[in-house]
């Protein structure tokens, strides 16, 4: 029998963002790691592990990376991200892909 080497295949989010005002990536981040934590709890956080790579301040639209394990508990998790800062926010995921290519093609970045 051949020793596999275990693949972590990426997932990405694009997703964009329904705000009162201006949202910061940092931010943002901090956010979607409370919720997902706040709903299945930290072993789920260090499973999926979601970070936002890009994140258009201009236009609130941003992609997620996660792994293909968790990327359904982060899906799951962005409507109970509601408030940054005071500010009440909501996530929309536009779209799951395999490469950071397409996804950074679906928000208009080269």
């Amino acid at each position: 029998m051949k020793n596999k080497k275990i693949v972590r295949a990426k997932r990405y989010i694009v997703f964009y963002v329904i705000a009162e005002s201006k949202v910061k990536g940092d931010d943002l981040e901090r956010v979607v790691r409370n919720s997902l934590k706040d709903l299945l709890g930290n072993l789920w956080l260090n499973i999926a592990n979601p970070k936002v790579v890009t994140y258009r301040e201009d236009t609130q639209e941003g992609i997620i990376s996660t792994n293909r394990i968790g990327y359904k508990a982060v899906l799951a998790s962005l409507p109970f991200a509601k408030e940054i800062n005071g500010n009440k926010i909501l996530i929309v995921p536009r779209r799951t892909t395999g490469s950071l290519k397409k996804a950074k093609k679906l928000i208009g970045l080269k």
